[in-house]
């Protein structure tokens, strides 16, 4: 009689490893069954630590199925049936393709005999039983796992970048290298003029990745995968960053293509959301800045034409009579061949027909020429800058120490007033807190009130946190007036360089620069009397920072100013 050829199959995880379960044990008693029956063992074949879930994931149990094609054993055998598979379709699905090269499944713990079909039946029985005990016990892990999550004992998938789960303490803590390059992302985007593209080129161009700075629960090294400009996006909108870190909150759908599933953009009730407290990278005043960036962006000229990028203040401007936004056109072509530049309000060239917005007649301001719109905001802002100044006497007046007072005794009582508010609202918070304790009340609306004044809370914290960090900024600035004036009076020859290459900037950098420089939008007036206000007047604040400066700088623009020069461009605002 020939001898059968038997091979055997072991798998464990971890956490089995502790209950009997070992490797060792399951070759030991596999060994002991194929010498009871007879059978010659060749190999075994190991799969540890793998889930029975996923086939795909075990390794050995692949290379035992390609051994099966090719006829080198008759019988496999396994310890316990669900060391083997965990769902019936799975124990299904293999088994065809066993017996279509005649190889049977033996099972030390079950005693199942394959050469019966009383065997081959209680297999099938058993596979059913063991696929049932499976999606129990991830029912019960599942539900543990929520529990510890919403009592914030520990926390599901990975920590925002910038942050780390300290499970010792059981809190997520500031990852300081990621918090450094998330500032450095939002001050490329908000105050370089950098598009979430461009900053993606830049970090991978310096091999900079969302995951060298932190280590996955085994010590291992995560795959170092370049940024992209999703993963900037997300940064830079995540409400998370301003400590107002909210999970679970939406839905997840079964996608029929892939078996698995898929948030949603459908809410979730305010009642399974779990909110951590999180240490703020940046106040809420500055989140909102990113995300009006973000919004301005979006509805910036998209569809170029050939004169686009002639008016380098498109975008933001707005028409003095009406307030909406102002257009760009061209006239037809002058004898030189140039042609003249206007900026135009919409409400005004419109036909009467495409009246909207309650609007009953089409706005009476005329065309504004571009060349003297641009002229006067142009060298508007260089003058308060000191760049157009000549002589001890303009920088002295551009750095007038006693202008600081009143904006200092402002931004004082503005923090006074912040303050006072702050307490109405966390006696508000105390009231809620209150009412949530009686039952006759319903506690989704309630809930929602408090997440709602929770951020209002927030925000105040933030508008406080900005307001002293300009008091301070301001008080600084006051002080040192009498040095920046004695260096800008000693550098001219500096400066009259670097006017000039202010001046043959590209329409397209001028635009960033005048972006990054003007406060909100520029209001275009037209005068049309005959007197010494005629003609076009704008109306501006300037925000002036050198961060756009240093862009410039390193993309080989602009020269470097000395080293000492830095504390001319202060990012406070002059209107």
């Amino acid at each position: 009689m020939e001898t059968i050829k038997a091979v055997g199959y072991v798998r464990v995880s971890t956490a089995e490893q502790v209950e009997g379960e070992s490797l060792d044990t399951q070759r030991r008693q596999i060994k002991e069954f194929c010498d009871l029956k007879g059978w010659e063992l060749t190999h075994t074949y190991a799969d540890e630590g793998k889930t029975g879930a996923k086939l795909e994931h075990r390794l050995d149990f692949k290379q035992m199925l390609d051994d099966a094609e090719a006829g080198k054993f008759n019988i496999i055998v396994i310890w316990k049936l669900s060391r083997f598979a965990r769902n019936v379709r799975d124990y299904h699905n293999t088994m065809f393709e066993l017996d279509k090269h005649s190889v049977s499944i033996a099972s030390v713990k079950e005693n199942i005999d394959p050469t019966t079909k009383t065997g081959k039946m209680i297999a099938g029985m058993i596979a059913l039983f063991a696929e049932w005990e499976h999606e129990t016990i991830r029912e019960q892990m599942w539900e543990n796992k929520m529990i510890k999550w919403k009592d914030k004992r520990m926390f599901n998938g990975k920590a925002p970048f910038g942050y780390t789960w300290n499970k010792k303490e059981e809190k997520l803590e500031i990852n300081q290298p990621e918090a450094d390059l998330y500032h450095r992302i939002v001050e490329m985007y908000i105050k370089q003029g950098l598009s979430m593209k461009d900053i993606t080129i830049r970090l991978n161009n310096e091999k900079l990745t969302a995951t060298m700075y932190r280590k996955k629960v085994d010590g291992s090294e995560y795959i170092h995968k370049p940024f992209s400009s999703a993963v900037v996006s997300y940064m830079l909108k995540n409400p998370a960053y301003y400590g107002h870190y909210v999970v679970n909150q939406f839905k997840h759908v079964l996608n029929p293509k892939s078996g698995l599933y898929n948030r949603s953009k459908e809410l979730k009730p305010e009642s399974e959301m779990i909110t951590y407290s999180i240490p703020a990278l940046i106040s809420k005043t500055k989140w909102d800045e990113i995300q009006q960036t973000t919004k301005f962006r979006k509805v910036k000229t998209k569809n170029k034409g050939e004169f686009t990028d002639m008016f380098f203040l498109r975008d933001i401007c707005v028409c003095g009579r009406c307030g909406s936004k102002l257009g760009t056109t061209v006239g037809n072509r002058r004898n030189d061949s140039s042609r003249p530049r206007y900026y135009s309000c919409y409400w005004a060239s419109t036909s009467k027909k495409n009246l909207a917005d309650g609007r009953t007649h089409k706005c009476s301001q005329p065309l504004s020429k571009a060349e003297e719109v641009e002229e006067q905001v142009w060298n508007g802002i260089m003058a308060k800058f000191g760049i157009l100044g000549k002589g001890k006497q303009a920088f002295e007046k551009l750095y007038d120490a006693s202008k600081y007072e009143s904006d200092i005794n402002n931004l004082k009582q503005t923090i006074e007033r912040f303050s006072s508010d702050l307490k109405i609202k966390e006696r508000a918070k105390k009231r809620i807190y209150t009412i949530l304790e009686d039952e006759e009340f319903s506690g989704e609306d309630l809930k929602k009130k408090l997440r709602e004044n929770t951020d209002e809370i927030l925000t105040l914290k933030s508008k406080i946190t900005d307001s002293e960090q300009k008091l301070i900024e301001l008080s600084e600035i006051q002080k040192s007036t009498k040095a920046l004036q004695d260096f800008a009076v000693n550098n001219q020859d500096q400066y009259k360089q670097f006017r000039k290459e202010l001046r043959e900037l590209s329409l397209p950098d001028k635009k960033l620069l005048m972006e990054a420089w003007v406060k909100g939008k520029i209001t275009v007036h037209y005068n049309e009397d005959e007197d010494e206000y005629h003609g076009v007047h704008c109306d501006y604040k300037t925000q002036i920072s050198n961060s756009i400066l240093e862009r410039f700088v390193e993309e080989g623009k602009l020269s470097q100013l000395n080293k000492n020069s830095s504390g001319n461009y202060s990012s406070h605002d002059i209107e």
